[in-house]
């Protein structure tokens, strides 16, 4: 986990100590977007990424700490460009005896991971969130700002990276991107057409023409003929039953029918 800089942020948003400074910082650089975007050319982006992660950053790696006993980890390998670049799981907490039942400052470790996606330049298999489901974390994280490492507008922008879009949600794809480019002019990082061209880089559309999201009675399916693009179908082992938990967790009902099969 990264270390956090002993200057406070700036503003009256209340934070956790563990606000995640470094992350915060970088940011505020078109760099660090750009990278995390995978916005360039191999060599130009690993050049990009060891200068950022040896004077900014440091060891990339984020939680987004949602209820009594999960999380959401980000893990950021920016120098590496082939396999696992970025990749997101679903953690659930060991609470070290003694402590509480729910996640403070310094007691959200890992008990076991749980892999829902990942970018890189290789084989990515990203979209593994609903945008209801990003909807849900960060309404969470404003919830229970104390126990948060970043703000809920840094955890949007960087976690809508890994929403998946259905065929059929097509026409909700540009307001969702004029929401992130806001967010990136709010950040103070991108104005105008480069935060419109960066939210479009962020948040991606359906991957292909047949895909769709189905409700199985397991859990939330995306996939098409060619599924590999998302772990979240049938052809992965994705965690149905963890994830189905954490999304009660985040106020999500599931369905009440299935849906056909993709």
């Amino acid at each position: 986990m990264i270390d956090n800089r002993p200057d406070q942020p700036k503003g009256n948003r209340r934070m956790s100590p563990s606000h995640n400074e470094c992350l915060a910082e970088a940011a505020t650089l078109p760099d660090f977007w750009r990278c995390y975007v995978l916005d360039g050319a191999e060599d130009e982006l690993k050049a990009k990424a060891i200068e950022l992660t040896e004077d900014t950053l440091g060891e990339p790696e984020v939680h987004f700490p949602i209820g009594p006993s999960w999380f959401l980890s980000l893990k950021l390998q920016l120098w590496s460009l082939g396999d696992d670049t970025h990749v997101l799981s679903l953690a659930d907490v060991w609470l070290p005896e003694g402590t509480d039942s729910k996640i403070e400052e310094g007691n959200h470790h890992a008990d076991s991971e749980h892999r829902l996606g990942h970018w890189d330049l290789m084989h990515a298999q990203p979209f593994c969130l609903r945008w209801e489901e990003l909807e849900a974390v960060v309404a969470t994280m404003r919830a229970a700002p104390d126990i948060q490492q970043t703000t809920p507008e840094l955890a949007m922008l960087l976690l809508s990276r890994f929403v998946g879009h259905s065929a059929d949600e097509r026409h909700l794809v540009k307001p969702r991107r004029e929401m992130l480019a806001h967010e990136l002019e709010q950040l103070g990082v991108f104005r105008g057409k480069k935060a419109k061209a960066m939210a479009r880089r962020l948040l991606c559309g359906p991957p292909d023409r047949d895909y769709r999201w189905v409700w199985d009675g397991s859990g939330w399916m995306l996939g098409g003929e060619y599924p590999h693009y998302s772990q979240r179908n049938l052809c992965y082992s994705f965690p149905h039953e963890e994830y189905n938990e954490f999304r009660r967790l985040i106020g999500l009902a599931d369905p009440a029918a299935k849906t056909p099969p993709i």
